[in-house]
């Protein structure tokens, strides 16, 4: 069985689309053109640098059912201007944040039609509607639809979350909250395996305005403003930021909602690890020293955040921003990491960048 996604750019000339029909009919039109994107070819070296092809030796070691992908060879080779890519459902919740924070950093869209969403590659989702709530709505089966577990969820969550400062947004049962130095949104994604069960994660997006304004200053100087006001620092999904498995989850600490029975106990656990893990984490994250210590500790593998040492930009710069004594050996950590990679600049090209960056600007900085 197969999660598959699809992965595509939007066309130059035409604007990003603006709903999820949209997007379908967009699609609909680029899987009747022949071409081969080079961004696909580079998307998919950095998920398998993370993630290994099913057809590659390092897969020996791993077993089957921690699998990130269903078919392979993932190598980014298309027939047309459309990316499909096949998830292993055991590692759903686990992939797919992953993917579509890849993808972003090419600008490339990720449609997940099963669950009904479009990730854009500017940071914007698109969503079907919430149904409304209704009294017939109370004549459930024993196992609940992704959308009504979803709605549920949103509707517990949110007292809870007021209560620690973030807005509740109906449009696509997201939860917001603003600080000075930048923002978090915490999103619920999920999956539909009625009549078995429903997989869900809580995932987080976050930004920290100084640091994603200057990566991309050294990164992407030609990247329009608005799409750089929207770009998000770091990612986690819930596998990440959850510390260990408990009960109602499954091996990739994702929830597994079998009965309507089982969701306040599902509830009592998230909330628990929300004021205990998360929440913490992501009031540290508000002050350019609390972020340091949150993307950089060491080593700099077990920060939540990390995803490949490709993708080293923001604990470069974070670390730059914050004085962190551990700059150059981190530095030099991510440099040795990417030398054996392409150096092409859309792969490796950010991270090479701001290393080159910070240590021209602390060898300027640095007493005589």
């Amino acid at each position: 069985m197969s999660y598959v996604i699809q992965i595509w750019d939007t066309p130059a000339k035409l604007p990003a689309p603006a709903t999820l029909e949209a997007a379908s009919r967009l699609l609909d039109q680029l899987q009747q053109q022949t071409a081969q994107h080079k961004k696909f070819r580079l998307l998919a070296l950095r998920l398998t640098l993370r993630y290994p092809c099913i057809c590659s030796p390092r897969t020996e070691e791993i077993p089957e059912s921690e699998w990130a992908w269903s078919d392979g060879p993932l190598d980014g080779k298309t027939d047309a201007a459309v990316f499909a890519l096949g998830i292993n459902p055991e590692m759903l919740d686990a992939v797919l944040p992953f993917v579509v924070g890849q993808a972003r950093l090419f600008g490339l869209n990720v449609m997940d039609a099963q669950a009904g969403v479009v990730y854009l590659g500017d940071g914007r989702r698109l969503t079907v509607a919430a149904p409304p709530t209704s009294p017939a709505e109370k004549n459930y089966d024993d196992v609940p639809k992704r959308a009504a577990l979803e709605q549920i969820v949103f509707e517990r969550l949110t007292p809870f979350l007021a209560e620690h400062g973030f807005k509740a947004r109906k449009s696509d049962r997201s939860f917001k909250t603003v600080f000075p130095n930048g923002w978090h949104v915490l999103y619920i994604g999920s999956t539909d395996m009625w009549p078995l069960n429903v997989p869900f994660c809580l995932n987080v997006e976050s930004r920290f305005h100084e640091v994603t304004n200057l990566v991309s200053s050294i990164a992407w100087p030609d990247k329009p403003l608005d799409q750089v006001k929207l770009s998000f620092t770091t990612s986690a999904g819930q596998p990440k930021w959850m510390d260990e498995i408990g009960p109602f989850q499954g091996t990739d600490k994702g929830y597994v909602v079998r009965s309507y029975s089982e969701i306040d106990g599902v509830i009592e656990h998230l909330l628990g690890k929300l004021q205990t893990r998360l929440l913490p984490m992501l009031e540290q994250y508000k002050t350019i020293s609390g972020l340091d210590q949150v993307l950089n500790p060491d080593p700099v593998t077990d920060s939540v955040f990390f995803t490949s040492f490709s993708s080293g930009s923001d604990h470069i710069v974070t670390a730059y921003l914050a004085k962190n004594p551990r700059l150059e050996a981190l530095c030099e950590e991510f440099f040795a990491q990417v030398a054996h990679l392409p150096k092409d600049l859309s792969l490796v090209g950010p991270t090479l960048k701001c290393i080159e960056y910070v240590r021209s600007r602390t060898e300027r900085e640095s007493p005589l």
